[in-house]
């Protein structure tokens, strides 16, 4: 597990942390983490949520935390007509309703050669 894997999983763990949490916890220089934490926020992976202060003079410990990942892209139209048949069969319509909110009706669709789906207009 590289240093930066392992950087998120203790954030991930423990929650927000500064450079300092993670040299205590990880046995790497302070140097190393803030190098580290620098190109995951670059990265997108961390966020900067704060900062910690400390008595005494200087500047204060940035505190980070992880950004979760995006969420899996949204499904888009049914790609085939078998897929719109067995979208419609799991949702046990002939309507079939997408996360994003588009609604295909397994009658409006008809196959094509290939395979795909074409569009036709509602059946007399």
């Amino acid at each position: 597990m590289t240093h930066k894997q392992r950087i998120i999983e203790h954030i991930s763990t423990f929650g927000p942390s500064t450079s300092r949490d993670l040299v205590n916890a990880l046995g790497i220089s302070i140097n190393q983490a803030s190098n580290l934490l620098n190109d995951l926020h670059r990265s997108g992976k961390v966020e900067i949520v704060g900062a910690q202060g400390h008595p005494g003079k200087g500047r204060p410990n940035r505190v980070y935390k992880v950004i979760p990942p995006p969420p899996p892209p949204e499904e888009e139209k049914p790609r085939d007509f078998r897929q719109l048949q067995t979208l419609a069969t799991m949702q046990g319509a002939p309507l079939v309703q997408t996360r994003r909110g588009d609604v295909y009706h397994l009658n409006q669709y008809r196959p094509t050669m290939d395979g795909s789906i074409k569009y036709v207009a509602w059946p007399q």
